[in-house]
């Protein structure tokens, strides 16, 4: 997709938000694999990019992406994000807009390490969304879609690393859903009012049950139960948010896991999750729309807490 490395959020903030694109850390050369999914959920192939970012004179940031399609993508719209597009990119805080030539449009960062994004690429021929969450100082869960206008055609999950520190490209590999992995997670949730761009960061706990459900609860006691049950190739949701019924449709792509659901009756949730078995970490974002209008982002970043935490904490 497009380049989104941050920094790590600090914690709790009551004045809104500054820039995070100016850390040292942002620049440089990183190794992303991305995973590609078609429409029903199927694995198409992989695509390999390294990213070089050059701060430049003018105080943009030149993005060079060499993308390495796997000949699996042979015949798939993906196989032709070939090359070394380059794009340069400047910030307004809290927005980072792309100027072209390969990449038109804007993103917005949601909190340090927290980005999601739109646009088009013109010469692939394909507009786009993405997202990116910074899960540790030198790792990114990243992905997003492309589409014909609002046909997709595919899905993506990827993982970036350092290319200084990598040792090879990176992978994800094991079990898609969390609770294999783990029983227990704990970490936070960010909750960003869309508006003002105010933010809190509060403990989250969760507990996934013997079927595809879970539970989280709040430090203050606010629980939260979403229960999945498979229905052909999509997964039928209800639950509760609080005291509220929840009803909802979700998909799976390998590691990343989408919902929309409905809360109430003027409620919209659009949850996105995405996994790192070998590193332990769950990242995601909750979006809330209220009469149609987006109210709050939350960012959720879980880690196992039941004896499964795993050894390599990049």
């Amino acid at each position: 997709m497009t380049d989104e490395m941050m920094t790590e959020d600090g914690g709790r903030k009551t004045e809104p938000r500054s820039s995070v694109l100016g850390p040292p850390s942002f620049l440089g050369s990183w190794l992303v694999r991305e995973y590609v999914y078609n429409p029903d959920g199927s694995l198409a192939g992989t695509v390999r990019q390294r990213r070089e970012l050059v701060q430049l004179a003018n105080g943009r940031i030149r993005v060079t992406q060499h993308c390495q399609p796997d000949p699996e993508l042979d015949g798939h719209p993906m196989g032709r994000f070939t090359g070394s597009p380059v794009f340069e990119l400047s910030v307004e805080p809290p927005y980072r807009y792309y100027h072209g030539p390969a990449v038109v449009g804007t993103a917005v960062s949601w909190a340090d390490g927290v980005m999601t994004g739109r646009g088009l690429w013109p010469q692939f021929g394909h507009n786009f969304r993405s997202f990116a969450i910074l899960a540790a100082p030198e790792q990114q869960l990243t992905g997003g879609k492309f589409f014909n206008a609002s046909q997709m055609i595919a899905n993506i999950a990827g993982l970036a690393l350092p290319e200084a520190t990598a040792a090879d490209w990176p992978t994800l590999s094991g079990p898609h859903w969390p609770g294999e992995l783990a029983k227990e997670w704990a970490g936070t949730v960010e909750m960003v009012a869309a508006g003002s761009m105010v933010s809190e960061k509060r403990p989250l706990h969760r507990r996934y049950g013997p079927d595809q459900s879970w539970q989280d609860e709040a430090k203050d006691g606010s629980t939260a139960r979403w229960q999945l049950k498979p229905d052909e190739q999509r997964y039928r949701l209800t639950g509760q948010q609080a005291d509220i019924p929840l009803l909802g449709i979700g998909k799976q792509f390998g590691w990343l896991l989408e919902i929309e659901a409905v809360a109430g009756f003027n409620t919209i949730i659009e949850l996105m999750e995405l996994l790192d078995p070998a590193s332990g970490h769950l990242v995601g974002l909750r979006r809330w729309f209220i009469d149609n209008e987006l109210t709050e982002v939350e960012i959720i970043r879980l880690r196992p807490i039941d004896g499964r935490r795993r050894t390599d904490d990049r």
